[in-house]
């Protein structure tokens, strides 16, 4: 009988401010939906980045506008 080890998640800096890049570009493009999609992951990939974060949160409002 073992116990579940808990997955630490890896912190990955550089990948997390590569998608956030590319989410930049996708989001002056227009291109919300996928600008989401990148922040999303660079999130996951660094947790504790405010700017991709706020980006995130930003896009998505805006999302929700569009839907009206």
């Amino acid at each position: 009988y073992s116990t579940p080890v808990e997955e630490k998640e890896e912190v990955d800096i550089p990948g997390a401010e590569k998608k956030y890049s590319e989410g930049l570009v996708l989001y002056a493009q227009g291109k919300l939906f996928d600008a989401v999609k990148k922040w999303e992951v660079a999130v996951r990939m660094n947790p504790g980045n405010e700017k991709v974060t706020r980006a995130l949160e930003k896009a998505k409002k805006e999302l929700q506008l569009q839907k009206r």
